[in-house]
């Protein structure tokens, strides 16, 4: 066994998807020694994308909202702007049940609402009213603005969190059954079912994608060429194919301060950071500290879905606009995102990718949400070990050819375009996001605490996409709020007045 100096690292940090990546590089900007570790053999978690046929695929990260309103200010204190560049995406919804295709303009909720009016007139009222309290809630509880050292980092929780989205449909008994599925289409966006998310969380989140959706111009290599090239800049130590076995050290006020690493080396450090999924971290943790309440706080959450997904080329004489279009086959949203029913959704989406020649080609990629346990007991396996069994290739072939005809369904015109180059299953996702391989994180559930901050070993910090909001912008948020909470004001204040 080799043992590091006690002085070489003073923080590490746990994970390296967007949340780790963030907060290692927010610490290493304060000036602190950092080292970062990853299980995997390449950092990036979800942002990793993989080449087939000479096209570049997104593993986890296909879409955005927050370019309107504070991620410039992100990529800027991250100095990461002039590689994350947005482009504008257009959102489709298809009701499998009615077979009705709805396409709203890209240009603001209110002219959203209105195009839904003209649609459902009987219940234009209450589809102007949900537009204005999705706009409302989030006046009331804005994200933040890093310059404003007076603002709350997170959303502050109101009386609209008290209340379920699915309480909050009942209430306005609409007329049309298919309502409630088309104002909360935005819950496949965040994976918690609507009898579960509280309204305003919800809103939240609608309303951010619904006013302005976007991609990223090579999606997640843009971001992970700029973390590479920052965290190389401040000094961060990058270890892949590294966890933690076990924690070693402890003060007396439960603090620890050196650590097993799997590779047989001993690490100091004063400050733990872990992005990662709790089930990773809660056993290092001494007995003495996971007292039953901690426990029972840990033990209650759920994890949102994960993904079966496919990837594919069209070939087409007119190359389809940039499009997220959310298929679903049941207007029941909670057993579309709940696990033990037959009804799913599906997310498709069509962008524009150039090949190492330069030739421009469209890509479609379709995720249709599915459980872990569901699968593995569907093709009947238990482990990843097994994705080479007969039972498992079939069920992949019979899944994606599950996909493709809902999307020749849609359209038709891709029935000779597209070539599926390759597929994605929960087993493949779950070396993104062990343990569950959860697309989501855990479900943001009414009443229950978010994972984030302290954890019961006094310098460790949780932070993760589950803290603030689901995908990329709530996983940098997470980790900003993280940071600020473990730096102080003083040094948060600092590196936020530097990007300036």
């Amino acid at each position: 066994m080799s043992h590091s100096s006690s002085a070489a690292h003073e923080a590490l940090v746990v994970g390296s998807g967007a949340s780790g990546l963030t907060i290692a590089l927010l610490l290493a900007k304060t000036g602190r020694k950092v080292t970062l570790i990853e299980q995997q053999a390449s950092i990036g978690g979800y942002l990793r994308r993989f080449t087939r046929k000479g096209l570049r695929f997104d593993t986890g990260f296909h879409f955005t909202a927050g370019f309107d309103d504070v991620m410039p200010q992100i990529l800027q204190v991250l100095d990461l702007e002039r590689d994350v560049i947005p482009s504008p995406m257009h959102s489709a919804l298809y009701l499998h049940e009615s077979g009705r295709r709805l396409e709203p303009p890209a240009t603001g909720l209110s002219e959203l609402a209105e195009y839904l009016a003209d649609i459902f007139p009987d219940d234009a009222p209450a589809i102007r009213r949900y537009y204005q309290l999705e706009q409302q809630i989030v006046a009331e509880t804005p994200l933040f603005n890093l310059h404003n050292t007076e603002q709350m980092l997170a959303p502050q929780l109101s009386s609209y969190d008290a209340i379920t989205l699915q309480e909050y449909f009942a209430e306005q008994h609409f007329h049309s059954s298919e309502l409630p599925a088309v104002l909360g289409i935005m819950a496949f966006c965040h994976g918690t079912p609507p009898q579960e998310i509280p309204l305003g969380q919800h809103c939240r989140i609608s309303c951010g994608l619904n006013r302005h959706l976007s991609r990223v111009e090579h999606g997640g290599d843009a971001f992970l060429n700029g973390f590479h090239r920052e965290l190389k800049r401040h000094g961060v130590t990058i270890r892949t194919n590294t966890t933690i076995d076990k924690m070693l050290s402890f003060t007396a006020d439960q603090r620890c301060r050196e650590v097993l690493l799997s590779t047989g080396e001993t690490l100091a450090t004063d400050t733990i950071f872990f992005a990662v999924h709790p089930e990773c971290y809660l056993p290092l943790f001494p007995e003495a500290l996971l007292t039953p309440s901690t426990r029972r706080r840990f033990g209650k959450y759920q994890d949102t879905c994960s993904f079966f997904a496919i990837y594919g080329r069209l070939d087409h004489e007119q190359p389809p606009k940039q499009e997220l279009l959310q298929y679903i086959s049941s207007n029941d949203l909670n057993a579309v995102l709940g696990p033990g029913a037959n009804a799913y959704g599906t997310g498709m989406v069509t962008s524009s990718e150039r090949d190492a020649q330069g030739k421009k080609h469209t890509t479609l990629t379709a995720f249709r949400n599915m459980h872990l346990d569901e699968f593995k007991a569907r093709c009947g396996i238990t482990s990843l070990q097994q994705r080479h069994s007969q039972q498992y290739l079939d069920t992949k072939q019979q899944i994606t050819a599950e996909i493709v005809a809902d999307i020749l369904r849609i359209y038709p015109q891709y029935a000779q375009a597209l070539t599926v180059l390759d597929s994605a299953t929960p087993l493949t996702f779950l070396r993104y996001s062990p343990p569950r391989g959860s697309a989501y994180g855990v479900r943001i559930k009414m009443s229950e605490s978010r994972l984030a901050g302290r954890l019961p070993v006094n310098n460790c910090f949780a932070l993760g996409h589950h803290a603030i909001m689901p995908g990329i912008l709530g996983s940098i948020l997470g980790a900003f709020l993280t940071f600020r909470l473990a730096a102080g004001e003083e040094q948060y204040n600092a590196v936020v007045a530097n990007a300036r």
